[in-house]
């Protein structure tokens, strides 16, 4: 491998070049595909003297994956036209799509018949709604291992409140990215194509290391819930792993909360000795989403959660009729008989909180107390705690 190639992989996920400056040259060995995010490249062979213009690539274009795929030395050289910024697209993705067969398959083929064919810039698959939906998609990939590389993922926290007293007695986890180009991404979509990857376990992985570092400075008794993947419902290694990263810490077990939805339970085998699994070593359980995945109270029996989440579809229909609030309290009043908790999510108005008040509901959180926040953020809000008595700015 080059030292220009590896030069780029470990600079991050893009990398900026200067007009006529060299990306690889006919020879190097094939590590990294590109994505053209501005400017344009040119792909040539032969003598540097008598080079021989193969393509001229585009944004939004995606070269250097053939190699890859052959596993042979690189085929022809590219030259940066212009300034142009490209995307590093590693070999791990690309194989494993290819494995996956995933539109990324068609999206090589396709280009590299469109290049026998015509030798001409672009192809129409190349522009076509797959093969966009393909780079797309392998570029928030790149981008999302490059995230994971350089720490530059956020935990942002939402209080959950006491809805008689109005007191903050916990927080809710939740990850945030803010991305350079594309400003803040929807936690969802993070989520989404971290699942469809491997990158989900090690996503899980960096914001329990960063909540049980937090938690520290969060004061007692103040609980936080974390929420795990579906990928790690139903595996004891993860407790063996908030078992080290909780005694490294020297945080109090019971305040760290672990959430999981509803729907991800009912499709788990093996929830269930999971979940009771989890509660013996010290670590209650949040069924978050709840109503939505139509389990039996039967089903529910056999799980040994703490908490039950209202879904906020419910809260948000309590202003439209009588039917929401009849589902609601019928929930509120399973889970006192049960001995569970209830939080009710999504709380936007003060008449959304008083109704959910008078009908049982110990718990809420939403934009009408307070939205996700920074650490820092967080601990100056709390009026139990002083952010510069802790060292946090």
């Amino acid at each position: 491998m080059s030292a220009a190639l590896q030069a780029i992989r470990t600079a991050g996920s893009t990398r900026r070049y200067e007009s006529g400056q060299s990306i690889f040259l006919e020879g190097d060995e094939a590590e990294s595909a590109f994505i053209i995010e501005k400017g344009a490249v040119e792909i040539w062979t032969g003598a540097p003297g008598e080079r021989l213009v193969l393509a001229l690539l585009e944004e939004g274009e995606l070269f250097g994956a053939l190699t890859i795929l052959e596993g042979i030395p690189r085929a022809a050289s590219a030259t940066a036209i212009g300034e142009t910024i490209l995307t590093v697209v590693t070999d791990d993705p690309l194989l494993r799509r290819i494995e996956n067969t995933e539109p990324v398959v068609r999206l090589i083929v396709n280009m590299l018949l469109d290049r026998l064919r015509r030798a001409r810039p672009s192809s129409n698959f190349n522009r076509s709604s797959s093969g966009l939906r393909a780079i797309a998609k392998m570029r928030m990939e790149s981008a999302l291992q490059h995230a994971l590389a350089v720490d530059a993922f956020e935990l942002f926290y939402q209080p959950v409140v006491d809805l008689n007293t109005g007191e903050t007695v916990g927080v809710e986890a939740l990850l945030r990215w803010n991305h350079p180009v594309l400003g803040h991404v929807n936690p969802q979509e993070i989520i989404n194509l971290a699942e469809e990857t491997n990158l989900i376990i090690a996503i899980d992985r960096w914001v329990l290391r960063q909540a049980i570092h937090d938690l520290e400075w969060l004061p007692e008794p103040l609980f936080m819930t974390v929420n795990l993947s579906g990928q790690e419902i139903g595996r004891l290694e993860i407790l063996d792993y908030i078992d080290q990263l909780i005694a490294q810490s020297g945080a109090v077990k019971g305040r760290l909360k672990l959430e999981v939805t509803e729907g991800i339970v009912l499709h788990t085998e093996s929830a269930v000795p999971w979940i009771t699994a989890c509660q013996a070593r010290g670590y209650p359980v949040v069924l978050d989403d709840f109503g939505t995945g139509y389990s039996s109270l039967s089903y529910l029996l056999r799980l040994s959660v703490s908490i039950l989440k209202i879904d906020r579809s419910f809260v948000m229909a309590l202003d439209g009729g009588h039917r929401a609030t009849s589902i609601i309290a019928a929930i509120i009043g399973m889970a006192a008989t049960m001995g569970m908790t209830v939080v009710a999510e999504g709380i936007e108005t003060a008449a959304q909180a008083e109704l959910l008040r008078t009908m049982g509901c110990q718990l809420g959180q939403g934009y009408r107390f307070a939205r996700p926040m920074p650490l820092a953020a967080l601990l100056e809000a709390l009026p139990s705690s002083s952010a510069n008595d802790q060292g946090m700015k």
